[in-house]
This record gives C-alpha cells, structure tokens and sequence, in this order.
C-alpha cells in the first residue's frame, strides 16, 4: 500500500469510522483501540474549536449540552476544509433543525451573532473610503459613486434579541429572557481594528445593499426617495454615506487586498 493511499484511508477512517483491515503499527495497543483515540482526539478537537468560536453559545448550554451539539453537529456536517477556522460555519442552521437546540431559536440566533463577530477578527482588509478622498472628488461626481464594502462587515437579520443575550454572557452577567424582535445588524471591523456592531433599519440595509450589487450612490438616492419620499431623500442617503464612511464599511472598488 502506498503511503498517501494509507493516509487517505486512516483518515476515511478516523472521519468516518471503519477501518478494520487498516494497516496500523503493531504494539500492545489492539488496532480497535488504536483507530478509537484518533477517532476520539478528531472529535475532541472540533468540539473544541466551536468552543472557541462560540463561547457564549457554550457558556449558555454549559459542558455536557454543547458537547452533545459539537458531536451532533460533527455527524451531519464533517469539517470540509483545511482550515479548522471554518468549522462551525453551519452551526445555526443547524440548531434550528435539531432538537431539542431547535426548541429555542434563540440560541440560533446566538451562534449567528456570535460567528459574525468571529468574522471580524481574521476578515481580509481593505482601503476604505474616508471623508479626504471624498473633498477631492468633484460634486458632479457623487453620483455616479459605487463602493463595495468592508471584508469584515456581515450584515445579518435577527428574530431575537441575540446581541443583548451575548453581552450579558460575555460580562458574566445573567442573561435575559429570550425575546423576539426582528431586526437588521451591522457587524464589522472599524478603523480601530476593533470590532462593533449596530442595529439598522430595513431601508438603510437595502441601500447598503445597492453597493454591494454594484450599484451607485444615484441609485442609494432613488431607494430613498422611493421609500421615504423626495422631500427627505437626498439629507437621509447623504447621511447614510456619512455615517459608512465614519464606520469605515464602504472601500473603494479597486484597492481590495
């Protein structure tokens, strides 16, 4: 047997179970036992990666209930890239299909906020458009403007009050009752590198949006004008622009590193 042969089927096998005619190191160890303490050490591992990701999460089911979760989890969506930092990123979906973690989709919620502020940290980075390289442009120009956005921004619909059940988690604190309330959040990097996180309303997410699908600021202006009237439209998407630009969410489309 080939070498890489032997590796693929060792690691069918810690993955998937099996391995029973497996060639493996003769000792006083049985090949049973063995397989068992890769397969155990696999698991372990994993589980304690989504620990890292979501410790709020496992603060909230405690040991025994996130174990049960990470194994379960492990089961129906095996790590699929080289990267253990992606392992997790089904998590919420889920939660909201297995029970009895489906019972409260609040905890889904959760692990959706949570992976968000994961994404901050190790997110890409980018120029970002800042209030100088707008003086320099002609006002003639505004409109014709398209911005994509900041590789660490996610921007996220919530039916729960997820982001105040995290905080509370993360200080310690009891945290409240689980509470429906649908919302639109902005989760990203600041110019700071630290990381922030707001609520915004479904007109300001959609024009958000029009960058992302290449629109321009033109197009941003319309929307608002469709949805909040002619009078008010322009004042609202110049303070919009205004503030993403203080946030540092809007990059320019040709520097993205």
């Amino acid at each position: 047997m080939q070498l890489r042969e032997w590796q693929q089927q060792l690691q069918h096998a810690i993955v998937h179970g099996g391995g029973a005619q497996l060639p493996l190191r003769h000792g006083a160890i049985a090949r049973e036992r063995q397989l068992a303490i890769y397969q155990n050490a696999y698991v372990l591992r994993l589980a304690e990666a989504l620990r890292s990701n979501y410790p709020a999460l496992h603060q909230l089911l405690g040991d025994d209930d996130f174990d049960l979760l990470a194994r379960r989890y492990l089961a129906a969506s095996p790590s699929s890239t080289a990267s253990i930092r992606w392992f997790g990123n089904q998590l919420a979906d889920f939660m909201l299909r297995e029970e009895p973690f489906a019972l409260c989709p609040a905890m889904s919620d959760l692990a959706r906020f949570e992976w968000a502020l994961r994404h901050t940290v190790d997110a890409g980075d980018a120029d970002r458009v800042t209030f100088e390289y707008m003086q320099q442009l002609s006002a003639d120009l505004w409109g014709t403007l398209t911005f994509d956005l900041h590789p660490s921004l996610t921007m996220l619909q919530l039916a729960w009050n997820a982001p105040a059940i995290w905080k509370a988690l993360i200080s310690d604190q009891e945290p409240p009752a689980p509470k429906s309330e649908t919302r639109m959040w902005f989760v990203y990097r600041d110019n700071d590198l630290v990381t922030q996180w707001r609520s915004a309303d479904a007109n300001e997410a959609t024009a958000l949006s029009i960058f992302r699908n290449g629109g321009d600021f033109d197009t941003v202006c319309d929307f608002a004008a469709q949805q909040l009237g002619e009078d008010i439209a322009a004042i609202t998407a110049a303070g919009w622009l205004k503030q993403w630009i203080n946030e540092g969410v809007l990059i320019t489309r040709t520097t993205a590193l």
